[in-house]
């Protein structure tokens, strides 16, 4: 029977939508022939007219009166005939904005209509909500004893109906409104979600950032003694601004010679810094002070990890020149 009901109602639908369609076809094709056949009517009455006042004229000079009354009735039907086609365009104008506006104002209705619809189920809905409130605290307050009196009873069994039928309205009402709310997209959703997925590329932490501005960091890397010149004259390295590996500035250069590597006689080398590295570096510190150590200790010391040296033998002329050594400020140039 369901099946049969839908069957008839969408042979019923199908029917009235043909005939709608059928019947603006036939008034369409009925008001162009009238056009037609009223321009024609018309246009005969004007030639006829016409064909009169040019007869009159030609033939009948002297019927002066008969000649003006022909040229009138010719203007007349020229009249007619000029004022009806206006208007017949003219109401066509009009009656095409007519259901223009008729259709603008039937959508118009109906979407207040929807709003005001909407606002009452919403009213209604709060309405609801405040007496299933109030029913339940009446429950909660008759069954609070744990015994009903048999007079209460009519009255809790009513209060459980009510109730029931509040959450059957409830729950009507969340499924009427889902559809719309899903249809309306979140406007305060999480803006992460309609962030463009980050390319492979990924940025750096605000942990490395920070390192990255302070001066004396070294990015997680072990501290390193620090070489003799920089360490004499007090300096330290930054080693945030120091590059490491193939972009080091002395990738492929090579490493100066060790200062107890140096020889003896030629003068010390500038290092990179642009301090010159004095010759007092290489004599040990003694209880005698800097200058005042034998030349033999000089000598005896290595490279590190190295072994000692054996003593060197020098002439006497050369012990003599090279007993003392001359005082050299302990300040870089």
């Amino acid at each position: 029977e369901a099946k049969e009901t839908e069957v008839d109602d969408a042979a019923f639908e199908n029917n009235f939508l043909y005939r709608t369609l059928c019947q603006s076809l036939l008034e369409r094709a009925l008001k162009l022939l009238s056009e037609m056949q009223r321009d024609e009517l018309l246009s005969l009455k004007r030639a006829y007219a016409a064909e009169q006042r040019i007869a009159l004229q030609h033939l009948c000079q002297l019927e002066t009166d008969l000649v003006e009354k022909v040229v009138q009735q010719d203007l007349q039907e020229f009249e007619v005939q000029l004022a009806s086609r206006l208007l017949s365009e003219s109401e066509r104008q009009i009656t095409e904005e007519h259901q223009r506006q008729a259709s603008r104002v039937n959508e118009d209705v109906a979407k207040q209509l929807e709003q005001y619809r909407r606002q009452v189920a919403e009213e209604d809905q709060a309405t609801v909500r405040d007496r299933h409130k109030w029913v339940m605290s009446r429950i909660v307050f008759l069954q609070a004893n744990g015994t009903v009196n048999p007079n209460d009873r009519a009255l809790l069994s009513r209060l459980r109906a009510e109730l029931h039928a509040c959450d059957s309205k409830i729950d009507a009402f969340n499924a009427l409104m889902a559809p719309a709310r899903s249809a309306t997209p979140d406007q305060g959703g999480d803006v992460s979600s309609r962030r463009p997925p980050s390319s492979g590329r990924k940025r750096r932490s605000s942990d490395e950032l920070a390192a990255a501005e302070v001066p004396g960091t070294t990015h997680g890397l072990p501290e390193e003694p620090l070489p003799l010149g920089l360490a004499a004259l007090g300096l330290r390295p930054n080693r945030a601004a120091m590059p490491f590996g193939r972009e080091s500035p002395d990738f492929g250069v090579k490493a100066p010679p060790h200062p107890m590597d140096w020889a003896f006689n030629s003068p010390p080398p500038r290092h990179s810094l642009g301090t010159r590295l004095k010759a007092d570096y290489l004599v040990p510190k003694t209880p005698y002070g800097m200058q005042d150590a034998p030349v033999s200790q000089v000598g005896d010391l290595g490279p590190a990890g190295s072994p000692p040296r054996p003593p060197m033998k020098m002439s006497p002329s050369t012990r003599t020149r090279t007993t003392r050594l001359p005082p050299v400020p302990l300040t870089a140039r």
